[in-house]
């Protein structure tokens, strides 16, 4: 899910806390900054995470990577063992890797203004491209690895932001207007490919997710 956003950002630290559910592992992904605005201005030390009841008790919050770019979409794969996540910085976006050996390195050079991602059901990462108004997939393993396939796109759409999985396996995506506030929506990319607009009324949709059972957004 996208980060949400507190006032500008300089540095942002993506934490990672290993947890166990279901007897499967997963990471937990916390993001914060240390300059918010002046309101808010505290030492990064002096943030405390709410920890979700699904993180074990006593579990230590650790840094895995930080630099000075901006982080969204935190995504983990549990078959690579991976966490893949989108740096905003400069010209350009970038999506890495943060492996099991503690390593962080540049998976996608350019993501074309890549934010929010999600794993997909065949396994593969998907994204929401701002610059090119895409969701587009990426293979994570074997020949696709690193292939970029477009799954929808339309140039009228402001700038694809954030998008989740459906249990049906259908892709909602939000699309916000972030300057007029007018003309926001968020979609919903079936598996047969057809885009429906499923809400209209939201000023600027960010990050989504669709509940287990498949009925609430």
């Amino acid at each position: 899910m996208s980060a949400h956003r507190i006032g500008p950002y300089r540095e942002v630290v993506i934490a990672a806390l290993r947890r166990r559910v279901h007897d499967s592992n997963a990471l937990v992904v916390q993001s914060a900054t240390n300059s918010l605005d002046s309101a808010f201005r505290v030492p990064l030390t002096a943030l405390r995470p709410v920890m979700p009841p699904t993180v074990a008790a006593g579990a230590v919050l650790e840094t895995c990577h930080a630099v000075n770019l901006f982080f969204e979409g935190p995504t983990w794969d549990p078959l690579g063992q991976a966490l893949y996540f989108t740096a905003w910085g400069g010209d350009t976006t970038k999506i890495l890797r943060y492996d099991e050996a503690g390593k962080t390195t540049v998976w996608i050079d350019d993501a074309q203004g890549v934010k929010g991602t999600y794993l997909g059901k065949d396994g593969r990462l998907l994204g929401a491209q701002v610059h090119t108004h895409r969701v587009v997939a990426y293979g994570l393993s074997g020949h696709d690895r690193g292939q970029v396939e477009t799954l929808a796109g339309n140039g009228g759409w402001n700038q694809p932001n954030d998008l989740c999985l459906a249990p049906d396996g259908s892709i909602y995506f939000s699309d916000p207007d972030f300057g007029e506030h007018e003309n926001s929506a968020v979609y919903r990319l079936d598996p047969d490919g057809k885009v429906i607009q499923v809400l209209t009324d939201m000023p600027v949709p960010n990050g989504l997710i669709v509940s287990a059972d498949g009925r609430s957004l």
